[in-house]
């Protein structure tokens, strides 16, 4: 477990070169503080990168959990959604992944898929897709959040996205 220093430091967020295009790279590990539901990691896609039917983006986010007896619940969010919600299993430490692809089917209006799952003695695979309204000439933040006990439950490890057409998601 990462000690609680990391909890206040900034995130990181790197530009690194991907097909042609940019990525978007956070590698700051971040844990949630106490009880209640905390922001681990975020990102945000720039304005107009979804804009036009068929644009889209895959965000992938890795992370980590404590073995120990407390509710621990991870949320990912696409925009002000909360497009899935997993209870982990508690009594193990486990590592969990998400994977979300986000496609613009018009000028304002998404269809996502996000697969999540968790690696641990016992482990779980869930899946869901929708549909979403988020203003495209704003930015759209990708995150995930954690509601646990105790400093520390649940960590966000990395979160990389990338633009599926292969342009850049530099904030121009």
């Amino acid at each position: 477990s990462e000690s609680d220093s990391t909890m206040s430091e900034m995130p990181q967020v790197d530009i690194i070169p991907a097909g042609g295009g940019y990525s978007l790279i956070t590698t700051t590990p971040v844990g949630n503080v106490g009880a209640g539901e905390d922001n681990l990691i975020t990102q945000s896609i720039p304005a107009t990168t979804l804009n036009i039917a068929g644009a889209g983006v895959k965000t992938k986010i890795w992370g980590t959990t404590a073995n120990n007896a407390a509710t621990k619940t991870v949320k990912i969010y696409a925009g002000a959604t909360a497009i899935l919600t997993v209870t982990m299993t508690i009594s193990q430490a486990s590592v969990w992944y998400a994977e979300v692809s986000l496609i613009a089917t018009g000028a304002s209006t998404q269809r996502y898929g996000v697969f999540f799952q968790e690696i641990g003695t016992v482990g779980q695979t869930q899946a869901a897709t929708g549909t979403l309204t988020e203003t495209a000439t704003a930015a759209i933040v990708m995150k995930a959040t954690g509601t646990a006990t105790s400093n520390n439950d649940i960590q966000a490890t990395l979160m990389e996205t990338t633009a599926l057409d292969g342009r850049s998601l530099v904030i121009q």
